[in-house]
């Protein structure tokens, strides 16, 4: 297969469509643009339709007395237009204690150390995010402003179902609120939310036995390109798709473009797995790609819920290709609602450590000179041969 196919695939979702947040004009894109290429190759395409919401942000503005101050409006925040002081919080005991009520909420150290898991996500709700959250909205202050522990200030809280306008402050601007603590401050936000229509998309291979899921999410999260995240994985599927028509294996294949990963109520997601033609008992295997071909760094695989002698197979075909190497599990990702159905499940991404990934991930900086073509190309080479070997395995 042409490196160069990769790279124009590469090239349309990052730089031509950009952003692709569910909902929204440049995500439907993302899918039509999918969808014609799986067409193009031969493939009958189903788009699973589901409502989700639309947010957009128009305008935004931080004024403590003369200074002004940038602010990343967290995705799905409402609308704000506000006057009232502001009151530096640092820790989740000075949470508890604070009374809130007229102020802006400024909180830093250990309340915004990291992005906050939406109150109502269906699989994963670490106690220490869900506890922030409920204080939160009890205290109800008029807006929150996060002090990012680092420059990038990427949005601390994403959720459609939290009320509370908030905003996230780069972390070279956050010591200015830090030091004036009771300072009145002018915050404006200006955002509309409205409801949307999207779909995964999704083709097969006919087959007999039980089938065989590959998948990768194309949606990404406000502000960012998402090249590495997901573009790398939605590239490789789409040449996946096509390699693997062409002598396909036994087992029927299904080839899913998941469309709502990123989003705070994954409703993409959630309407693939409550569909009635998904039956757990009928899936081999899943494969989800997620995150591949960083520059400087080899790709991974990591097994969930997979039975030994599926693993030992894997493990085998995995060792002819020294690119990739084996990790151990991680949490999120798409590979997890398999899992959590004892559904059999490998995750390809990139074996960088994660104090490498969040620092691209979810930024603008996750651009195409973040990837590596030819990481990408030697992943995907592994992963067919996985494939293809466990289904003439169990076949």
């Amino acid at each position: 297969m042409n490196p160069a196919i990769l790279f124009g695939h590469l090239k349309t979702l990052c730089n031509t469509i950009g952003e692709r947040p569910v909902g929204t004009l440049s995500n439907r894109q993302a899918m039509e643009y999918i969808g014609k290429h799986l067409e193009c190759i031969g493939y009958p395409v189903n788009y699973q339709l589901f409502d989700c919401m639309n947010w957009n942000y128009y305008a935004a503005s931080c004024n403590l007395q003369e200074e002004s101050i940038p602010i990343t409006v967290n995705p799905h925040s409402p609308s704000c237009s506000l006057n009232a002081p502001a009151i530096v919080i640092k820790s989740l005991n000075e949470l508890k204690s604070s009374d809130l009520s007229g102020k802006i909420a400024v909180l830093s150290g250990e309340l915004a150390i990291e992005p906050l898991m939406p109150k109502n996500f269906p699989f994963y709700q670490p106690e220490s995010h869900q506890e922030i959250i409920r204080l939160l909205e009890e205290k109800n202050p008029e807006a929150i402003l996060f002090i990012s522990p680092d420059n990038n200030a990427i949005p601390v809280i994403i959720d459609g179902d939290f009320h509370i306008p908030s905003g996230t402050v780069p972390a070279g601007y956050g010591n200015i609120l830090l030091e004036n603590s009771g300072h009145t401050i002018d915050l404006m936000m200006n955002t509309a939310s409205y409801q949307a229509r999207a779909a995964n998309v999704i083709c097969r291979t006919p087959g007999e036995g039980k089938k065989i899921i590959l998948c990768a999410h194309l949606d990404t999260k406000y502000y960012t390109p998402g090249a590495l995240d997901n573009a790398s994985g939605v590239s490789a599927l789409m040449i996946l798709a096509d390699r693997l028509r062409r002598g396909a294996p036994q087992n029927p294949l299904e080839f899913v473009f998941f469309n709502g990963e990123e989003c705070y109520n994954i409703p993409g997601e959630m309407t693939y797995f409550s569909s009635p033609s998904f039956d757990p008992k009928n899936v081999l295997l899943a494969v989800n790609i997620d995150g591949i071909g960083l520059a400087g760094h080899l790709s991974s695989v990591a097994y969930f819920s997979c039975p030994p002698d599926m693993v030992e197979i894997s493990e085998k075909v995995r060792g002819r290709y020294p690119g990739v190497i084996q990790k151990d599990p991680w949490p999120q990702g798409d590979h997890m609602l398999f899992s959590l159905k004892y559904i059999p499940a490998m995750a390809f991404t990139t074996a960088a450590e994660w104090d490498i990934t969040q620092k691209i991930i979810h930024t603008q900086k996750d651009t195409m000179d973040c990837l590596d073509v030819g990481k990408i190309m030697h992943g995907m080479d592994a992963i067919e041969k996985i494939v293809r070997t466990i289904s003439k395995k169990y076949s």
